[in-house]
């Protein structure tokens, strides 16, 4: 079940929290193509994804990625650079 959903302000991608079993939950990105059309979700990994997270967010300057994240045995908000979003981003987008 997907849940929690975040799109880019410019549509270029778009972030959510995806429940499952361990090795496909956590929080996934998809973006979108030349044509309009979204490529298949990518795990953001276990950087992000370890202890379990969701509710992506992104801010208004689109510097950072908050989410929750139960890390550390308590549920509480972190932040990223969304530099990792770059990362997973296919070539020629």
């Amino acid at each position: 079940m997907e849940t929690a959903p975040f799109i880019a302000p410019d549509q270029s991608y778009l972030l959510f929290s995806r429940e499952g079993p361990p090795a496909k939950s956590g929080l996934h990105i998809s973006y979108r193509n030349q044509e309009g059309k979204w490529t298949p979700p990518q795990n953001l990994g276990e950087e992000i994804n370890a202890g379990g997270a969701g509710t992506p967010y992104v801010s208004p300057d689109g510097e950072y990625l908050f989410f929750h994240s139960g890390r550390n045995g308590n549920y509480d908000i972190y932040w990223v650079s969304t530099r990792i979003l770059k990362k997973l981003e296919p070539s020629g987008f």
